[in-house]
């Protein structure tokens, strides 16, 4: 499980890639502690019900870690 240090580093990681504050932490959440890599090698960011894409990032080291 993620710990609050981590977590945050995750919302600076996402916050790298343009994203505010705000949207950088609902992203995170969304993400949690088992992110996703699509056949391009982006990380996918699905909505609460695992139905919709939300957004695609670009996969850092940090995600693979």
């Amino acid at each position: 499980m993620m710990d609050e240090h981590a977590f945050e580093d995750m919302i600076r990681e996402i916050q790298k890639q343009g994203y505010d504050a705000a949207t950088a932490a609902r992203l995170a959440a969304l993400i949690g502690d088992l992110p996703i890599k699509d056949e391009q090698g982006r990380l996918v960011v699905l909505d609460e019900t695992k139905r919709h894409v939300v957004a695609r990032l670009q996969w850092t080291e940090w995600f693979g870690r």
